[in-house]
This record gives structure tokens, sequence and C-alpha cells, in this order.
């Protein structure tokens, strides 16, 4: 017996005991349906990193403490669950769904979603420093006092999103120049009030009846972007060049002359 032929560079090779070549039971594929959360945390103790966990059901359980950096995450159900602490820094979460989920002080930085469902779930105080979110559906969801700088969205739905009490920019993501870019993304009765989206990039999305009050826009980029009712009243630092190449509907283009009267007709749709 010999320790497991996982190795990550952070973490060392995994120690594991398994036959000489091979992988331990947390780093192969295959379903782990049958696993508990108690069985993850006691594994997790000896090596954290790199755990692939498909099929698992954390549903209805209370979870404080949990370390997963780097972990992949394949059709997991997180319904009704509560994640306090836990660290996922990095991770993979493919086709997985999250159902009336609280979470609290933890970080996703760095983490990759694919294809996941968010429904009726809460984020007090996590980190998503640079996350990247692709062709999922966000909905009713609320992120309280969170940090999302440098955020990449592609392909996704995001339907009574509130963002307000939220961090587009930190210190970290103004020095390293990484902002918020959301590409074909559909917005939906969302709420980023009050938020600096400075140097945010909108390409090729489409917003409804979302809200932007007493939002900073300095240098925010929209490109092929629609805005279909959307209100825009207090912000800042918005420019007839934010705008170009974009639609606007009657009642956005109205709200939006007050803030920038050079707007023209053109980008004026009905």
């Amino acid at each position: 017996m010999s320790g497991c032929a996982f190795f990550q560079d952070q973490f060392g090779p995994c120690p594991h005991p398994v036959q000489e070549g091979s992988f331990c039971f947390w780093h192969t594929d295959g379903y782990k349906d049958d696993v508990h959360v108690a069985d993850i945390q006691k594994a997790a103790q000896i090596y954290p990193a790199g755990f692939r966990l498909k099929g698992l059901d954390f549903s209805y359980e209370k979870v404080l403490g949990l370390k997963l950096p780097l972990a992949r995450f394949k059709q997991v159900n997180w319904h009704a669950c509560e994640f306090t602490e836990c660290d996922f820094t990095g991770s993979h979460f493919i086709d997985c769904s999250m159902t009336s989920a609280v979470v609290k002080n933890s970080t996703f930085r760095q983490s990759h979603f694919l294809r996941c469902s968010l429904l009726r779930s809460r984020f007090m105080e996590c980190d998503f420093y640079q996350v990247l979110t692709e062709s999922g559906q966000w909905e009713t969801c609320r992120f309280e006092k969170s940090i999302l700088a440098a955020a990449q969205m592609q392909g996704m739905h995001l339907l009574q999103i509130d963002f307000s009490s939220s961090a587009f920019l930190t210190e970290e993501s103004v020095e390293k120049r990484q902002y918020p870019k959301w590409r074909q993304t559909h917005i939906l009765q969302c709420v980023l009030a009050g938020l600096e989206l400075n140097f945010m990039t909108l390409h090729s999305c489409n917003v409804q009846k979302s809200s932007f009050l007493d939002c900073c826009f300095r240098r925010a980029w929209f490109h092929r972007t629609s805005f279909v009712d959307c209100e825009f009243d207090g912000s800042a630092d918005l420019s007839q060049e934010n705008f170009d190449g974009c639609e606007l509907n009657a009642r956005t283009f109205e709200n939006l002359r007050v803030l920038v009267p050079e707007l023209t007709s053109c980008q004026k749709v009905e």
C-alpha cells in the first residue's frame, strides 16, 4: 500500500492509502451518493484538496467549517441546507442545484459554476472573487454583503436577484485590473442599486425591469445590450459612449435622458 497518486502543488501528494499508482476513493470519478457529510469532513482533515464528488445530496444538512478547495462537484443537490465558514476556493460546480439554501461567511473564490441552478437562496458575506458562471439559471436569490468583484458571467439567466448590498469592486480587483464581465446574459427584475459598477462590461445582454439606482458607472462599457424598462435615477458617470450600439426602449430612454442629455434617438426602440 502507498499514498494516492493525486498531487497538487499547494497541498502536495494525497496520503490516503491505496494500491501503488492508483487514486483513492476521494480522487476518483463515479457516484458517491451514499457518502455522508461527516465522512467528507473526516477525510478532508487528512487531505482537503481536489475531491471529486458526484451525485451527493446535501439536503437539510447544516455544515460548519468544511474546507474543500479545488473540488469537483457534479450533479450535487443542495436543498434547504446551511453552510457556514466553508471554503470552496477554485472548485468546479457542474449541473448542481441549490434551492432554499443559506450560505454564510464562505468563499468560492475563482470557482466555476457550469449549468447550475440557484433558487430562493441567500449568500451572506460570501466571497465570489473572479468566479466564472456559465449557462446557468439563478432565481430569487440575495447576495448580502458579498464580494462579486471580477465575476464573469456567460449565457446566464438572472431573475429577481438582489445584489444591492454587495461589492463588484475591491482594492484587489482594482489593483489587478480585474473587473466584472457579463456576456449573453438575461437580467430580469434584478436589483443592482447603489453599487460601484465602474469598469463593468455588459456584452450582448438583455436587461429588463432592473434597477441601477444611484450606481457609479465610470468607464463601464455596454455593447449590443438592450435595456427595457430599466431605472438609472441618481446614477453617475454615464455618457453617450456607455450606450453606443445598445437598444433602449422608450421608458429607459426617457429615464436616461435626464442623466445623459446627449443620448440620441437612434438608440431608442419601441
